[in-house]
């Protein structure tokens, strides 16, 4: 499982522009294409935080793609989902993801 969805440049104007601020999940992509995180919730706000001036920033992320679901249940369970196909296509999870699965056990 994939978001399939365009790639946007990872600013806070495209954050702006072409994100509704919804419960989805969420791809941050180096510059490369790899995957750098999945995330999830409200869209607009959970971006934001990933910036280099917020609160949680995830270095070298350059793109990120989006996918609305209809509530948070949802999002959390395609996030799951993308997570788990991840990690068994590639051994193991993306860079930022790794420290929070290991937190949640």
């Amino acid at each position: 499982m994939t978001i399939e969805k365009d790639l946007f440049r990872f600013t806070e104007k495209d954050i702006f522009e072409k994100v509704v601020n919804l419960y989805g999940v969420y791809e941050l992509v180096d510059k490369e294409g790899n995957v750098l995180y999945i995330g999830v919730g409200n869209l607009t706000d959970a971006l934001l935080t990933h910036l280099p001036s917020g609160s949680d920033p995830i270095i070298g992320a350059s793109y990120f793609s989006y996918e609305v679901t209809e509530n948070i249940d949802k999002a959390e369970k395609m996030q799951k989902s993308l997570l788990d196909d991840y990690l068994r296509k590639y051994g193991e999870l993306p860079r930022f993801n790794r420290k929070i699965r290991k937190r949640k056990g």
